[in-house]
């Protein structure tokens, strides 16, 4: 049933009726609308969040690479601060000799 119909029904028995179909018609027709925004809100929010997740996995990994890294500068300078130790002890004994 269209809302001619609707309304042809309503003004038969008068205008309260009338009045009150088309009210009615109307509330729902906005409520379609909002509903309709709401939802391309939601998907574009969605994707969003699917992003903001991509963009965290992709720091976290970069954080895990910076990790390994440091952890391996780190040793690196122990190893060559016993080098150059071992180094300075070669050669004071040398100048003592």
């Amino acid at each position: 049933m269209d809302i001619s119909t609707l309304l042809t029904l309503a003004l038969e028995n008068g205008l309260f009726p009338a009045l009150f179909v088309f009210a009615f018609w109307y509330i729902i027709s906005e409520h379609k609308e909002r509903e309709k925004s709401q939802r391309e809100l939601y998907t574009l929010l969605a994707e969003d969040v699917e992003n903001i997740n991509d963009a965290i996995s992709g720091i976290e990994e970069t954080t895990k690479r910076v990790d390994t890294n440091a952890s391996v500068i780190s040793q690196d300078v122990k190893e060559l601060k016993y080098m150059v130790s071992s180094l300075e002890t070669t050669i004071k004994n040398r100048i003592k000799e």
